[in-house]
């Protein structure tokens, strides 16, 4: 397999979103790790935030070389070192760096001319990939840093009937048509771009395009987790999907679940020690994502309800927002008086502003449940980790992976948040309607308890994440996946050659 695979060139061209950027990179890691030759498309600054990825990958003897692209900052008026939205905390900055990151498709496009390679992994924020494959005769694999199932949703609104009367009655559920499971959902709780004609709309429209021209996509997942949705994207696209993961255990020593591109607000020595005073089970875990903003109303309504739950808790809040100086006046509009104190003077709670090391905490023994905004990537962490799931989604495809995570895998409970909010990378997204504080206590109490209903969800959750662990391990479906997806490109590498 590896004398094969050696000779194989796939490129990587991520986005310049955090979370995209490092899953892709394990992604990568992947094939890497089958002597395949890879490049990763990157610039200075970004590489300098993949700095202990690399490390880890070079440790390991997967051999990744790094094209720095030289980002255009003085025609884009950037100072230095401003290559991505990490740090990025004005939208005029922002327009400068998505025009910078356009202006590098020029630099990508001559260098794999002039080194052609075998195969192209692209993010889905660049569309033009698949044209641009196709022109040298080559595959192109999109990733959207999600599961496919959301992917079948969006085909399935394609083919519903009488849309408009939807746009006229927002709250009216309807089921997703043509699914092999009956998904119910409201037109509030589409994502922003269905819902209304905008920029992005025209956007995304250019990205199910480029889906349509490309050879397959690729998922940081495992197969066993959505195998009928597989089938039924492979039925109503004509798509291949690989499933590769999950990456996060790939990294299975404690140092690696630490380890983090992005410095913790707390070190993981202190938050090992806080839960290893718990029982198992007893702590529930909340994070919200990089692009989740509350408003200080919505934040008083779950710091009252993680109160009177009586339940132990790590909520990690927004540092943008919610810095450790504001004053007891600011903090009062959010917090109810003397909470944070409370809690920790009652070994009750823990509140950390900014990054946390999300794998180590969900992976410990004593964390029996999470809430969270139904990003994939917390998603697959808390399957991989056997830890039931609380959905509070906000925007995007979030409200479908909440389907997902309730209807299909029946391993959450949900607060009820029913609008989908309209997304910005520097302000994120504030639900629309408040949800209530008994409502988002029943949810606690009915995860974190031990009724029946609890102990049926952590059995649910605990067989996917051994499901995990089998997909991953040595002739588990990942890695069959993996072989499949080399030995694809290695035979199309072959017939070009032929021709």
């Amino acid at each position: 397999m590896e004398s094969h695979s050696a000779s194989l060139k796939v490129y990587f061209i991520p986005s310049v979103f955090t979370s995209h950027l490092l899953n892709l990179f394990e992604l990568c890691r992947c094939l890497a790790s089958r002597s395949v030759h890879v490049i990763f498309f990157s610039t200075p600054s970004t590489t300098n935030l993949l700095h202990k990825s690399l490390l880890k990958a070079e440790a390991a003897g997967h051999r990744i070389h790094v094209h720095n692209l030289k980002f255009p900052s003085r025609e884009v008026g950037l100072p230095e070192g401003v290559e991505n939205v990490v740090g990025v905390d004005d939208l005029g900055t922002l327009a400068k760096v998505g025009e910078g990151m356009a202006l590098l498709r020029h630099q990508m496009e001559q260098f794999m001319e002039q080194n052609p390679p075998d195969c192209i992994v692209a993010d889905m924020f660049h569309p033009w990939t698949s044209d641009f494959a196709n022109r040298l005769g080559i595959p192109r694999l999109i990733f959207d840093a999600s599961c496919v199932f959301p992917a079948c949703c969006e085909e399935s609104m394609r083919r519903l009937p009488n849309f408009t009367h939807l746009v006229n009655c927002k709250s009216d559920p309807f089921i997703l048509p043509g699914l092999p499971h009956p998904i119910t959902l409201t037109f509030s709780r589409l994502p922003e771009y269905i819902q209304n004609t905008t920029p992005l709309t025209q956007f995304m429209e250019s990205v199910k395009d480029s889906e349509s021209k490309c050879y397959g996509r690729i998922i940081n997942g495992f197969a066993e987790l959505e195998e009928e949705y597989i089938e039924h994207y492979k039925k109503t696209t004509g798509k291949t999907v690989w499933h590769l993961g999950p990456t996060s255990l790939l990294n299975i020593s404690s140092e690696d679940k630490a380890e983090t591109n992005l410095k913790a607000a707390v070190s993981e020595d202190e938050i090992l020690s806080w839960l290893n005073s718990k029982r198992p089970n007893s702590v529930l875990y909340l994070c919200f994502g990089s692009a989740a903003h509350f408003a200080d109303e919505q934040l008083l309504e779950l710091a009252s309800a993680l109160e009177s739950s009586g339940h132990n808790f790590i909520w990690v809040v927004d540092k943008k927002q919610r810095t450790e100086h504001e004053t007891e006046e600011d903090r009062q509009k959010w917090m109810p008086m003397g909470f944070e104190e409370k809690m920790k003077r009652e070994g009750r709670g823990v509140v950390i502003r900014g990054w946390a090391p999300q794998a180590l905490i969900l992976g410990h023994v004593a964390v029996g449940g999470f809430m969270t905004h139904c990003g994939w990537n917390s998603t697959l962490e808390a399957i991989s980790c056997g830890v039931p799931i609380i959905t509070w989604p906000m925007h995007s495809e979030q409200f479908f992976n909440e389907q997902f995570i309730l209807r299909v895998l029946g391993i959450g409970v949900e607060v009820g948040a029913d609008n989908c909010g309209v997304l910005n990378v520097l302000t994120g997204v504030a639900t629309k309607n408040l949800v209530k504080r008994q409502r988002i206590e029943s949810a606690i109490r009915k995860l974190m308890g031990s009724g029946d209903e609890a102990v049926e969800l952590r059995r649910r959750v605990r067989g996917l994440a051994e499901k995990a662990r089998e997909a991953v391990a040595e002739g588990g479906s990942s890695q069959r996946n993996l072989t499949a997806l080399i030995q694809n490109l290695q035979e199309m590498k072959s017939a070009r050659t032929k021709a």
